[in-house]
Formats: C-alpha cells, structure tokens, sequence
C-alpha cells in the first residue's frame, strides 16, 4: 500500500517548488545571508530582473502561509478522479489533473499559488477542523565555494536545520572529511549545520516512505489465533509512521536545540487557515490535530519563506497550500438475543467452542452454570440431544442475533455492540474518545457484567466468538483497565444509561496496536427483563437504543453513530365465567391454571403481584410440571399473566369451582411477535451541502454522559452520516385453538392497567397488541345420584306403572260397558 506516497503528491510538490534549486553537492567555503540584502533606493520593491540592485529578495517582507484542505476520498466516491504524476515539477514533465463529474480537467501541480479552479471544484469537500503547527527551522543563506576542480565557482541555498531535527531526518553533522555526501552537513555556522535542499528533501522522503504491509494485520497477530503481540509493536513494515510521530511530537514540544512550534487556527468550514507576517526563512509544517473523519493524516513538509515559481522565474511570499487527507470512520451494529451458555459464544461461559465452522449461531451444547438459560422438559424422550427439542427456525428466531427478539420477564438477554475501529496513520489521528451511551429501556435491568473483546475477523465478530478474539478486556477505573462502565442519563425522560469508555490505557492500546482499519471492538452485556411493571407489553416494546461516541485529537469535534434493538414481550388476559351466572368470589379463586409453553418445552414460572390479585408477573421456566405456578384468577375472575415471549402455549385448567365441569380441551395459544428491520445509522462522505450538524440536527437527543458532560448536536463535528432508520412495524397477532383473536393495549389490562409506578406508563398505555383476550366458561355438571339414594326413582317408576295400569282399567271398562248396551 502506498497511501502516504499518494497523499504525498501534493505536498512534495510544495515542498519541491519551495526549494527548485541545483541538486549538485557543494564545498562549503563562504556564505552570506541569502535573504537579507541591501535594499537599494532604486529598487523598493525589489523587482526583479532589476539590474540596478542585485537582490531579488525584499529583505524587510514578511511572508503568508495559506492552507486548503479538501477531502479526496469523499470526491473520489462523488465521481472526481485524480491523476497523479511524478514528473509535474520536472522541465518538460506531465502536470498532475483532476477530472470533474462533467468531464472538466483541471490542473492541481502544487506550485505555491492559489488554484482558484480546484478550489471551486473541491469546496464541497472541505474539511473543517484540521490543525496545523508550523515552526521556522532554520535560516536559509547563499553558499559560494570553489568545486572539486578548484576552478569553477560554485553558488547555491543552504538551510539551517537544528540537531533535534537532524536526528528524526537521519541528517549528520558537518564533518570536512565527508562534507556534502550521505547526509552529511555542507557546512556549519555558528554551531548550526546547513544542508542543501536535495539533502533535506531526500532526507525526508526517505524517512516518510511506507513500505507494503509484511502481514495481514497491523500488530502481525494471526486471523483469530486468540494472542496478540503483547509488546505491540508495529509489524507492517511502516516506518513512515514511526517518522510522522516523531515530526509531530518535535513540533508541539520544546526540545534541547528548538522550540515548540505555533498552532494555526482549524481550517474553517470553507477548509482554510492561514497564518502571516512570517519572518523569512525556512518552516516545517506538521498536521497536528484532526477531526474525527479523518483517518490519515498528510505528511510534514518544508515551506521556504519566499519561494520561486515552479517556473522559476520570480520569488513570492504568499504561498497557497493543498494537502489532502484520507477520511474514514466506525460503524456501528447492536442486536439482541435470548441468552445461552455454549462456550465461547456466551460472555459468562469457559471452555472450548464445540460447533462446526458451519454452526457458528444456534448450537446449544450447555447451560451456562448458575444463570438463567432455555430449559427441555424432554421426560427422558430426547436425552441429552438439545438439539432434537428445539427447531432450528426457533433456535434461529431466540438464540441467533437479531435486531428484535422476544422474551419473557426472568429472562436473561445478550446485547452486543459491534464496531469496527477505523484508521490510524500517527499520533495526530489518534482516537482520544471511544464510548458507546446505550439507553436501558425501565423494563431491562443491566447485570454489571459489561465486557469488550476485540477481533480481526468480522465472522468471529458478528457472532462473538471469544475463543478467536486477539483481546479480552474486563471493565475498571484502574490504570491497568481498558474500559469502564459507568450510569449515565439516557435519551429519554427518566431512563438509565450505560456508559463504556475506552480509558485512556484502552485508547493507547487501540492507537498503538489495532490501527489498520482491520479490527472490530465488540461491547457486551446482558440484562435481565424485569418482572414487573416496568416492561412494557405489546407493540412499542422495550427499545434499547446506543450511541457510538468517537473523537480524534481535535478539540472540538466528535461525532455520533446510533443504533437500537428492541424486546418485545407479552401477556394474557384472561375472564372467568360461570355459566348460571354464579359471582362467588370463592369459586373464582378456586380455579386454577397451569401455562405451558409447547414452543420451546417448558413450564412458566412467575410471581403474584403485591396487591393485586389475579396479576402475575413472569419469572422463569421450569423443566417439569411439578415446577409450574399454579395460576388462579381474581374474586371477580379477572386472570393477568404478564411477561410471556411470542410462542406457542398450551393453557390447561387444572381445577374449577365445585360444582362446575372442567374445559374438556387444553387451549393453545399463539402469539405472533411483532419486528421491526433497523438500519443503524452511517457515515457517509462529508460535503459542506449535507453537513450534518446544520441540516440534520433535530435528529440527535442531548447526550449526557456519566461525568455530566452534555453532548449538543450543534456542536458535532464535520462527519455526515445517514440516519438510523427504524422500519414499518409488523404488529403482534395472535390466535386461540387456531382462531384468530383479540388483543388489548398493555393500558387496557382488566387488572393492573393503571400502571402506576412505571416511567414508562405514557408508552405502555399506548402499546397495541400486548394481551391476548379470552374468556373460559364453566358450566354445572349434571346432577348425578347420591350413594345409596334410590327411594325417588321408586316412587317415579311406580307411577308410572301404576298411571299405564289405570289408563288400561279404564279402557277395559269403557269396552265392556260398550258390549252391554
């Protein structure tokens, strides 16, 4: 890769046209002050070609630096294409262009001058929020010496350049022996060495040059071998980097032989800063800090104070810049699932992973110990094969990773946030803030088990396999920690936020050793659905949303990322009736349920509610019918069982009031899940024409982070970004016994709907589909006899007997009287 070779190009051409002077070697003899002659009374303004005054220079100016930066990688995506060439400050060479959308060629050669053509093509990639520190290295003075032939005189520039600096460049002190070759000084004057301008530019090229990457990650570690290079050095093979930290730490401190240099305001939204009233000289500039879209920072170069046209016809002064930088950035995922233990795919698990490469998701091998997990009721049917119990489209729909999902309250949910690091080329791109603010919905209860695991593998990632991860980090507040985790307010009213950070021994470990754009930086955690009010049944869910937080080393730019997953939970609404009408509050409560769910082959657990007869909370599972609560409705036969997933059930009466007859059928119920699609949200290629933070700056919240520092909107950064979308509900269905049924809002619940000690009482009221409806009557059995009691059908029968028998006299009579007559 040759990336500082190509973002290079226009900085060395500065760096050439500043100092377009013969590369042939010199013998020092004498020098004089190149640029301070005297000024003639004919010449004021030192004209040049005036031949009344020899100097060209004038020694009482003073010189301007202006600085345009523009954002290439955003118009390379826009359609513009570049063409490089290495031969457009040579005589008779190509010059480097640019090729618009519309076909129009523009000339970029950096000759020093302001290019107002490219300017206008490029404005709406400028980059607001760069900084660059410029320092006078050194004085630049004439050399006069006699060459190797002690015939022919020898005239040229030479640059003061102190030892500190020497030293980054590779540069050598004066020495008469070997002067002028191999980077050693031409001359020295007053204890300051001087070198030539080809001395210096190869100097510096050499240093920055960047070899290609010798493995395939930045620290050498292997794909998923689980080690990192603990000292975490860099393996790749660029020594540039190493180069670049060093001008950029020489410039910004004090150092035995200079002085720090002088920050340059941050480019402005049209991409300018500009600096003047320079002394004349020679300046290094260094690109000091960035904002956070940017990902590689240019490389230092020289600027000589005047500097002649890459014609080489005239000094000037006021010298025009144009570096280019490499922008990128982080992406972010968030998804949730139901909670298991398989090893290596479960935070709170050990061991080795035992699924195929086939088999990453849904394999379930065992229960993590001591935590809430699926459970088989399999009655010695299926043994130890978990796999026989579950399908795989249930496994998938629960276990797998999933924008939504759905869950009872008692479970345990996993949330994982997956980041991809972006790039870092030098200490200047350094991330200086890395922090995920997720927002708790009331209804999920945080288990302070947060952990980070880094990959260089996005398989591995997406599924959170953490026998491949190169690290694993625990959180602390300590200088041995590499993230904590700390309360913070959430975006919404009255919510609990989670805020993880990166501290700063995290930050210096992803600087230093995951800096290749290579890596992904997985958050996880799981909480547990409460069982209580707090969850909110039905439609609106239990909304868990995250901002990705990130900053480089400018001040006053960050920029956010946002994403969410939802849990949707459910309940049963459930009228017990008598079918004579009968109110007695002792019947009702005699009646009792058990809830079975046929799904996923367990029994559900859950808790009455403090107060409130006939309202249950869920808790738990349980593998076997002995485990079950016993479910009994209220004195009015009001039935509430609150917090139950989207499954199959199976509904059993297992007891009635006396006198009444039990249901002859179980009821099945299903319950249909709601689910969104969700597209995080993502940067995109800035351009001052969809700047983010003045045309989209209703779509963020207040960010308050645990320190109490509140994040604006209006003061985000330069990165655009599309906005999180959150797709079309598909809205809860249910059936009973196969018959599509009736849903009520979480607000119309026949008990308990008032919902009173819940923060999110607003949106629950309001949350369709969360119960499902039904009613179960009871009717009178049939009287049977009691034991021993058989007088009354006697008497019946013998009636009877007894009316035939007379019915028969009587017609018997009627016939003889009829014969006598």
């Amino acid at each position: 890769m040759k990336k500082h070779n190509l973002m290079g190009k226009l900085l060395t051409a500065t760096l050439a046209a500043s100092m377009a002077i013969s590369p042939a070697m010199a013998y020092a003899a004498t020098t004089n002050d190149a640029l301070s002659g005297t000024k003639g009374t004919d010449n004021a303004s030192s004209e040049k070609n005036d031949l009344n005054d020899h100097d060209v220079i004038d020694k009482d100016a003073t010189g301007k630096i202006t600085i345009h930066k523009y954002d290439l990688t955003s118009a390379k995506n826009d359609g513009i294409t570049f063409n490089w060439s290495d031969t457009d400050h040579d005589s008779g060479g190509t010059d480097s262009t640019m090729t618009t959308k519309d076909g129009t060629s523009i000339k970029i050669t950096s000759n020093g001058k302001q290019n107002a053509e490219a300017e206008k093509a490029l404005a709406q990639y400028a980059i607001k929020g760069n900084e660059f520190t410029y320092l006078r290295v050194g004085d630049v003075k004439t050399l006069s010496d006699i060459n190797e032939d002690d015939i022919n005189g020898d005239i040229e520039l030479i640059y003061g350049v102190d030892t500190d600096l020497m030293a980054i460049l590779g540069l050598k002190k004066y020495d008469a022996a070997t002067k002028g070759t191999d980077g050693v000084a031409v001359t020295q004057v007053d204890g300051t060495n001087y070198f030539t301008a080809q001395q210096i530019r190869v100097a510096l090229k050499n240093a920055l040059e960047v070899g290609e990457y010798t493995g395939s990650y930045a620290t050498g570690e292997g794909e998923g071998t689980g080690s990192a290079n603990g000292a975490g050095n860099r393996l790749d093979g660029k020594k540039g980097v190493t180069v670049t930290d060093a001008l950029e730490d020489y410039i910004q401190k004090d150092g035995a032989a200079h002085t720090k240099g002088t920050p340059m305001t941050e480019t402005d939204a049209t991409g300018t800063t500009s600096v003047d009233n320079l002394k004349l000289g020679l300046y290094l500039v260094v690109e000091t800090k960035v904002p956070e879209n940017v990902t590689e920072t240019v490389n230092p170069w020289f600027v000589q104070i005047p500097t002649t046209t890459i014609e080489g016809t005239e000094w000037f002064y006021n010298i025009d810049c144009y570096p280019k930088n490499q922008t990128g950035h982080p992406t972010l995922s968030k998804q949730v699932r139901n909670e298991y233990g398989t090893p290596g795919l479960n935070h709170n698990s050990d061991g080795t992973a035992t699924y195929t490469t086939g088999d990453k998701v849904n394999k379930q091998d065992t229960l993590a110990p001591g935590r809430a997990g699926i459970v088989t009721n399999d009655d010695g049917k299926k043994g130890a094969d978990y796999s026989a119990w579950l399908t795989e489209g249930n496994k998938e729909k629960d276990y797998g990773w999933h924008d939504t999902t759905t869950a009872s309250e008692g479970d345990v949910l996993g949330f994982k946030l997956v980041s991809k690091l972006p790039n870092i080329t030098s200490s200047s791109t350094y991330l200086k803030q890395y922090r995920f603010l997720d927002t708790l919905s009331e209804g999920l209860v945080y288990n302070n088990d947060a952990k980070i695991a880094i990959y260089n593998n996005k398989d591995y990632a997406d599924v959170n396999d953490t026998t491949h991860a190169i690290a694993v980090w625990t959180k602390g507040d300590g200088a041995n920690y590499q993230f904590d985790c700390k309360t913070a307010k959430g975006k919404t009213n009255g919510a609990n936020a989670l805020d993880i950070f990166a501290t700063d021994a995290g930050l210096d470990e992803i600087n230093k050793k995951y800096y290749d754009g290579q890596h992904y930086l997985v958050v996880y955690y799981t909480a547990t659905l409460d069982s209580s009010v707090k969850t909110v049944l039905g439609d609106e869910g239990n909304p868990n949303d995250v901002s990705l937080i990130w900053k480089r080393t400018s001040e006053g730019y960050y920029n956010t990322l946002e994403d969410k997953s939802i849990v949707y939970s459910y309940g049963i609404d459930l009228a017990k009736e008598f079918s004579d009408g009968n109110t007695k509050a002792e019947d009702f409560k005699a009646v009792k349920f058990v809830l079975y769910n046929e799904t996923e082959d367990y029994y559900v657990t859950a808790k009455p509610a403090d107060g409130q007869e006939g309202l249950y909370y869920v808790t738990g599972k349980a593998a076997a019918k002995t485990g079950a609560t016993i479910f009994s409705p209220s004195s009015t036969g009001k039935l509430v069982v609150n917090g139950i997933e989207g499954d199959d059930y199976v509904l059993t009466e297992v007891e009635t009031a006396k006198g009444y007859t039990l249901g002859q059928n179980q009821i099945k119920i299903t319950i249909n899940q709601a689910s969104r699609e969700i597209t995080p949200s993502a940067v995109y290629h800035m351009t001052v024409a969809k700047d983010h933070d003045v045309e989209y700056s209703k779509d963020d919240k207040h960010l308050t982070l645990s320190d109490g520092t509140i994040l604006d909107a209006k003061d985000e950064g330069t990165t655009d970004k599309d906005n999180m979308i959150v797709g079309p509900l598909t809205a809860t269905t249910s059936t009973i016994d196969g018959v599509k049924s009736a849903m009520c809002k979480y607000g119309e619940q026949s008990i308990g709907g008032d919902l009173a000690g819940s923060k999110n009482a607003d949106v629950a009221k309001e949350s369709a589909n969360a119960d499902v409806k039904m009613s179960i009557t009871n009717h009178k059995g049939f009287s049977l006899p009691k034991t021993g009691d058989k007088g009354v059908y006697a008497v019946t029968i013998a009636g009877i007997i007894g009316t035939i028998v007379g019915l028969y006299i009587i017609s018997e009579n009627k016939k003889k009287k009829a014969k006598a007559n």
